[in-house]
């Protein structure tokens, strides 16, 4: 691990050790004696050293040192172990190891830059490409998870970070999806959506004689997963309720699809139905 990013750590320490530092599940809170800071736990990142137990949180845009001390003065609720909150931060941080650092980079808003001739990878921030990398060595330190054993599922799985950023969500929030009637929806049926692309709720009515299989409706996403769209169907009114076992849901890279389960839907029937995105 390169010297840049601990140089100040003992004497920082010391500055700041009177403060206190409480992670959540999407922020973290540095408290001092005078005032209280709160960041998106997304625009920090987190040095660890294993041999002494310090412990940094940075800025990822300034690099600026938010807090320094040992790992034990760190808080997180339920944990007590340096292990454990490591473990805790590898949820929505990507680390990188070396025999005695860890370095945590947050998984939004990163670009990655990679040499395929000697697999030197840098890490920086996207909203901040010029300054000098929040890490970088050789892409097989870095961990993205058990299953990446090569240099090749490792590339694969920063490409997906790197498309999995502040933007995809904003796109998700600020986008509008559409929706268009299915086969199975029935003759003459009625469809709606209101909400954005990472959730709202879809109203489907029914026309006459519904088939018991086949497309209900199909959502159109206003952006793309690689992998597949994810989604999460919850009835928002009777009829859905007691029809759910009817209805499932399959996801594409843009849409999502209602499908009837071999029982058809009633005919002239609304079914409301709330609904949550997500996908890699």
């Amino acid at each position: 691990m390169k010297g840049f990013l601990f140089s100040l750590f003992m004497m920082l320490a010391v500055a700041l050790s009177a403060q206190t530092l409480t992670i959540n599940a999407h922020t973290a809170e540095v408290t001092g004696t005078a005032k209280t800071n709160l960041y998106d736990l997304q625009d920090l990142y987190f040095v660890y050293n294993w041999s002494t137990g310090g412990f940094e949180a940075r800025e990822v845009d300034t690099r600026n040192v938010v807090y320094a001390a040992n790992i034990s003065t760190v808080t997180i609720s339920g944990l007590s172990t340096a292990a454990s909150k490591i473990t805790y931060l590898e949820r929505s941080h990507l680390k990188s190891n070396t025999a005695t650092y860890n370095v945590l980079l947050p998984k939004a808003g990163l670009a990655i830059r990679y040499k395929s001739g000697d697999k030197k990878t840098e890490i920086v921030s996207r909203f901040n490409m010029s300054r000098t990398p929040l890490w970088y060595g050789h892409i097989d330190s870095v961990k993205t998870a058990s299953t990446d054993t090569t240099t090749a599922l490792r590339l694969t799985a920063l490409r997906r970070i790197a498309r999995n950023g502040r933007g995809e969500i904003i796109n998700l929030i600020n986008g509008t999806p559409t929706i268009a009637a299915g086969a199975a929806a029935g003759t003459s049926p009625t469809v709606a959506i209101t909400g954005n692309g990472q959730e709202g709720e879809i109203t489907v009515t029914t026309g006459s004689t519904p088939p018991t299989t086949g497309v209900i409706a199909t959502i159109t996403l206003p952006v793309t997963f690689p992998t597949g769209a994810r989604v999460q169907l919850t009835p928002s009114n009777d009829n859905a309720a007691a029809g759910i076992a009817r209805v499932f849901a399959t996801g594409t890279s843009s849409t999502f699809i209602l499908n009837a389960s071999g029982t058809a839907l009633s005919a002239s029937t609304a079914y409301k139905f709330f609904y949550r995105v997500g996908g890699l």
